[in-house]
């Protein structure tokens, strides 16, 4: 009896050591990844378009306060030295210091740019009209007396196109609300009398003893939505030349 040769011995299988090249990553690890991306790229975005509407939310409130604080000092200014014609020049005596008034137009004579008037060799009193438009821009127009005049006979007739020189046309702020003046009479009663929205008749006029003026800035700019600015200031009598 032959005998039967014993089996080979089975080799181990050979097991291939993992190394970082081989790495995989699984579908599971994969959506997770993408969803910490996702909420990171979500803040991240949130965080910029905040800052970027408040940023341009501050730009906006800060170039309203601007434009209302600027529009307040040439309007104190130019009132501030609101006068009579009278008092420069005995043959303008009676002609009164506020032609025009009403909620969004002022027409008035102002002692600026007449540095002699103290000697009586003065250029004469600039007409201001400050006047508010349909659209918002608030403006500040002064005439100062024509070439021909003295200080017997002021007088104001050279248009802009003749007297360019003797003309400003200044724009001191945009998007204002109307009304802009409110008149007070002497004792405290609120001019005009009846309380409609209306211009002051020349008796009304003459009878102002001071001015509220109320600049209200509201940009229409609807990327960057900001509150109405607003800046008041009363001048009264005592502060002008006299009315």
């Amino acid at each position: 009896m032959t005998a039967r040769p014993a089996p080979a011995a089975r080799r181990p299988r050979a097991t291939r050591a993992r190394t970082g090249d081989d790495t995989g990553m699984t579908l599971s690890e994969l959506v997770v990844v993408m969803m910490i991306g996702s909420v990171v790229f979500a803040l991240v975005a949130a965080l910029t378009i905040g800052l970027t509407q408040g940023n341009a939310h501050n730009l906006a409130r800060q170039g309203q306060v601007d434009q209302a604080l600027s529009a307040m000092r040439w309007l104190s200014r130019s009132l501030g030295q609101a006068v009579t014609p009278g008092t420069l020049s005995q043959a303008m005596a009676g002609e009164a210091a506020v032609l025009e008034a009403s909620g969004t137009e002022l027409v008035f004579y102002s002692n600026i740019d007449n540095p002699s008037s103290d000697t009586g060799e003065a250029t004469g009193p600039t007409r201001v009209t400050v006047r508010l438009g349909d659209d918002g821009v608030l403006r500040r127009i002064t005439q100062r007396p024509d070439p021909t005049s003295t200080t017997t006979a002021w007088s104001y007739d050279c248009p802009p196109t003749a007297c360019p020189a003797l003309h400003e046309d200044l724009v001191i702020a945009r998007d204002v609300q109307a009304p802009v003046f409110r008149y007070v009479a002497r004792g405290g009663a609120a001019l005009p009398a009846d309380g409609d929205d209306r211009a002051l008749t020349p008796a009304e006029a003459a009878a102002i003893d001071a001015v509220e003026v109320t600049v209200v800035v509201a940009s229409g700019d609807a990327s960057a939505p900001a509150g109405p600015t607003t800046v008041l200031r009363r001048i009264s009598l005592d502060t002008w030349s006299r009315l």
